[in-house]
């Protein structure tokens, strides 16, 4: 009995291998494309590791071979802003590239060329729309509009760049600058609504440095303007 069993154990065995040789006989072109699709991908995807890497490090090495002068009146050497953007235009895939590009643009600021900083920051906001960076960018343009006085395109900036990024670190600064910007136009109501907005935290933080100065410009405010203090009605219900 024992031996019947282990005979028809290998005839089954058999059976399955000749089954399996039939299947793969019949398959064999998709079988050998699907396996050679499999090996091109994984030595494509390890060829663009190798090579992204291999930018990584050209873009890193030209950049710290970049030349470097201090500009008038600054004591810090730095790239110049046309170096620092053929970085990027050379190696525009890399982190390297990425943030060349938004040193150039805050290059051009720094040196008081407002209107290349305004062009720069707002071509890192295009080219890099999902990056870390793109708040800073989107200040970046903010803020060369107000240097070039351009007052209500800043604010509108400013504004677009706190309802795009309200989640990340730039609220608080922003709010802050609005603030200031309606109350040098003398939109006191809307510089208060900001200040209030900073201010208003039930358990306030007092080492928040943009918290601390909007309490102080309030408070300014509202001694030089005590029209801006709105009372409270008092409701009173008679039974």
């Amino acid at each position: 009995m024992e031996a019947e069993t282990k005979q028809t154990s290998a005839l089954t065995h058999t059976f399955d291998v000749y089954k399996w040789a039939a299947w793969l006989h019949a398959n064999l072109k998709q079988v050998v494309t699907g396996t050679i699709i499999v090996a091109v991908t994984a030595t494509v995807l390890a060829i663009y590791s190798w090579k992204k890497n291999q930018d990584e490090l050209l873009a890193s090495e030209t950049f710290f071979n970049l030349p470097q002068a201090a500009a008038a009146g600054e004591r810090m050497p730095r790239p110049t802003a046309q170096a620092l953007l053929s970085v990027a235009s050379q190696f525009p895939s890399t982190s390297v590239g990425m943030q060349a590009e938004l040193l150039a643009a805050n290059t051009f600021f720094s040196q008081g060329k407002y209107e290349d900083s305004q062009r720069e920051f707002s071509k890192f906001m295009v080219n890099h729309e999902l990056s870390q960076f793109a708040p800073q960018a989107a200040i970046g343009v903010a803020a060369s509009l107000e240097a070039q006085n351009k007052i209500p395109e800043a604010v509108q900036a400013y504004k677009e760049a706190l309802a795009k990024y309200s989640g990340t670190g730039i609220s608080s600064p922003v709010k802050l600058t609005l603030a200031r910007l309606f109350e040098e136009q003398k939109q006191f109501d809307q510089a208060l609504r900001y200040y209030d907005e900073l201010t208003s935290s039930a358990t306030p933080n007092p080492y928040d440095p943009w918290a601390a100065e909007a309490r102080e410009s309030k408070a300014e405010l509202l001694i030089k303007h005590p029209e801006l203090v709105k009372v409270a009605p008092v409701l009173l219900q008679y039974k």
